[in-house]
């Protein structure tokens, strides 16, 4: 099978002395050949690296660690699937939960569930083990109502951790046209 890309260097002799060596090599090389290129081409990073410095560019270029535990959940789920002889003591229960929540007409109650006993049934049949998905659909288009979808799963990730129940939490429009896609016939 084919892992996944990688383009860290597979170099295993590192120390911070070879590098230094790389570079004093590299800058040699570069004013051997032609010191008024090499000159500009260091100019250039010099300028470019003060200009961005004071205008303070940001850059959203992931965090490395949400990164790797992401690929790490990914992988244990992968091995899971594959074991198919599963032992009865390692079993968890998985619950889909599809809750129905009160919805923008009643502005002071919006997005809290419309049966909040369910969670305290949820914890029981649980037991504190397993994974939850609380899941509701949300009259409106994903593009149009992204705010008050955002509002409403952060109502049921509250009601959810406000529970103790563990788990993850969706709010979403439904797939296709239906009761509660807006502009339905």
């Amino acid at each position: 099978m084919l892992k996944e890309p990688n383009w860290r260097p597979r170099f295993k002799l590192y120390h911070p002395l070879t590098a230094l060596a790389g570079l004093g090599l590299a800058l040699f090389i570069m004013f051997y050949t032609n010191p008024a290129a090499a000159g500009g081409a260091i100019a250039a990073v010099i300028g470019l690296h003060t200009y961005i410095h004071y205008r303070k560019v940001e850059s959203q270029w992931g965090d490395g660690m949400e990164g790797l535990r992401y690929q790490r959940a990914r992988t244990a789920l992968l091995v899971l699937e594959k074991n198919a002889s599963m032992h009865t003591k390692n079993w968890r229960p998985q619950i889909l939960m599809f809750a129905k929540v009160r919805g923008a007409g009643s502005e002071e109650h919006e997005g809290t569930l419309h049966q909040p006993k369910l969670l305290d049934f949820l914890g029981q049949l649980k037991g504190a083990r397993g994974i939850s998905i609380i899941s509701t659909a949300v009259e409106g288009v994903l593009e149009d109502d992204a705010a008050v979808q955002m509002h409403i799963e952060n109502e049921l990730r509250k009601q959810r951790d406000a529970g103790g129940i563990r788990g993850f939490t969706q709010a979403r429009p439904p797939a296709g046209p239906g009761p509660f896609a807006r502009g339905a016939a």
